[in-house]
């Protein structure tokens, strides 16, 4: 009998939490409907019933997100788009990051504990790239690069978010990120600027 193979996660899957914090962004804003709509005209209103508990296909996270632009102005679309990335960042710091790291950053001088975050940004970038490709620079702007991002969005909001929340609470409380789009070769990459 031939042994089967390891399961090996695709590429192209993302955490959860990119559906699971939207639904709850949708209906603090604009109640059970609007997050009816947007999961409804994306196609995966059973998601908005029974949360997924584990990595969704990309495709999943990236048609909620164009769903919720064609549902909502763009203005408003941006604002959930970013709480469902600071809930996101929230519940990462608080499910994923052990208390003894927290702590460890919390002891940490601004610039170690940026470097030290954006090699864990780096380590778990499977968890919000899919198949994109992420880069981390440590100079003196550190960035995040996402080379050929699924998840992008106008601004990029929820990685935004997602980054200023857990730069703010794990580094230093007035860091922001900045957003900019760059190509390099045939790639598109979104750079996310971290500034104190």
């Amino acid at each position: 009998m031939t042994a089967l193979p390891a399961y090996v996660p695709s590429r192209s899957m993302v955490g959860p939490n990119a559906v699971i914090q939207l639904a709850g962004a949708l209906r603090d804003a604009d109640g059970l409907d609007g997050a009816r709509r947007v999961f409804g005209a994306s196609g995966v209103l059973d998601l908005l019933v029974a949360p997924p508990r584990e990595m969704v296909d990309e495709t999943v996270a990236s048609g909620l997100f164009d769903a919720l632009w064609r549902t909502f102005p763009s203005d408003r679309a941006s604002k959930i788009a970013w709480e469902a990335g600071r809930r996101t960042a929230d519940y990462v710091i608080a499910n994923r990051i052990p208390r003894p790291v927290r702590w460890i950053f919390a002891l940490l001088p601004t610039r170690p504990a940026c470097r030290l975050l954006l090699k864990a940004i780096e380590r778990n970038a499977w968890t919000f790239v899919g198949s994109g490709t992420c880069t981390v620079r440590t100079g003196p702007v550190p960035s995040i690069e996402i080379e050929n991002n699924p998840l992008a969005m106008p601004d990029c909001a929820w990685h935004c978010a997602v980054f200023t929340r857990m730069f703010q609470r794990l580094v230093s409380a007035d860091a922001r990120v900045d957003h900019a789009n760059a190509r390099r070769g045939n790639a598109d990459i979104c750079v996310f600027d971290i500034r104190f």
